[in-house]
């Protein structure tokens, strides 16, 4: 039996085979109208980890690797919301002061998800009017949804043709159109434990970084977001663990395995946010700004 035949018979039924790419953190999104979204992870030295893979068992993504995902369907036509992320008009990479260690490429998706948001209307100062309006909310975490044939072709592939992540056989998830098979991609680029007091200077600074490798002219945030915002709801196959920042997912995957007796306020907080209690997407979870390239 060939893969393909392989693949057809163990989702008889499915009326569709749907990846997530769940992008975690400083993932500085630079959108190629004519072509694909590029994700920078911008360096941020030992403070951060660098991973991607499957959700809980991702592995290490190294100094200067290029990954590209493989296997999905046709380009979709999604481009980011500019009312959930900081769009730049005009964005050219920089290879200055502030560097990506690696990055991503990814055709652009069917839908884009976004979660672990914070509010900062009135926090960006935009002088010279260089964002896409009205940049009033950041989000930490972006899904991009795909479609795919054949799970054993979907694939994520250092700039050598190495295959650095394999997609996994997807699972089936019922939903009201009948069952879907899922499969998820984890990148990570977050610090894995609390920041504590530093966490509001960390992620302005960032934030402020990611505009300067953009080549941002006067864009600046002034203070990192404080208050947290629901954007969207998970879609079919996604639970709030594989979301959330990576300094509460621990916490998270307990309580949605049952193995937590006491229902904290800190707990509901982190389960509905996706972080700690003290801030929104600017404020410990990283939440950069991104671009059209120009």
């Amino acid at each position: 039996m060939n893969k393909q035949a392989g693949q057809s018979a163990q989702f008889q039924g499915a009326v569709e085979n749907r990846l997530y790419v769940v992008l975690h953190g400083l993932v500085c999104l630079i959108d190629d109208q004519a072509g694909d979204f590029t994700g920078h992870l911008i360096d941020r030295g030992n403070v951060h980890f660098y991973l991607a893979g499957n959700f809980g068992a991702e592995n290490p993504i190294h100094r200067n690797d290029a990954l590209t995902l493989h296997g999905v369907d046709q380009r979709g036509a999604e481009s980011l919301d500019p009312s959930k992320n900081a769009v730049l008009k005009k964005a050219q990479p920089n290879h200055g002061g502030v560097s990506a260690r690696s990055t991503i490429s990814l055709p652009h998706p069917n839908k884009i998800y976004h979660f672990v948001c914070g509010d900062v209307d009135g926090l960006v100062s935009d002088m010279d009017n260089e964002l896409v309006p009205p940049a009033s909310v950041i989000s930490g975490t972006r899904v991009f949804q795909y479609s795919f044939q054949d799970f054993n072709t979907v694939q994520l592939l250092r700039q050598d043709n190495s295959v650095f992540w394999q997609c996994p056989t997807p699972s089936p998830v019922n939903t009201p159109q009948g069952t879907i098979a899922v499969a998820i991609l984890e990148v990570y680029n977050e610090p894995p434990q609390d920041l504590g007091s530093t966490a509001a200077g960390h992620n302005r600074k960032e934030f402020n970084d990611s505009l300067a490798f953009m080549q941002a002219k006067s864009v600046e945030l002034i203070e990192a977001a404080a208050d947290p915002v629901d954007c969207d709801p998970l879609p079919p196959g996604l639970t709030e663990d594989q979301v959330c920042s990576l300094d509460v997912r621990d916490l998270v995957a307990a309580h949605l395995q049952g193995k937590l007796d006491e229902q904290t306020d800190e707990l509901r907080f982190a389960v509905r946010f996706g972080k700690k209690k003290g801030g929104g997407g600017g404020t410990q979870v990283c939440g950069g700004a991104n671009g059209i390239l120009g």
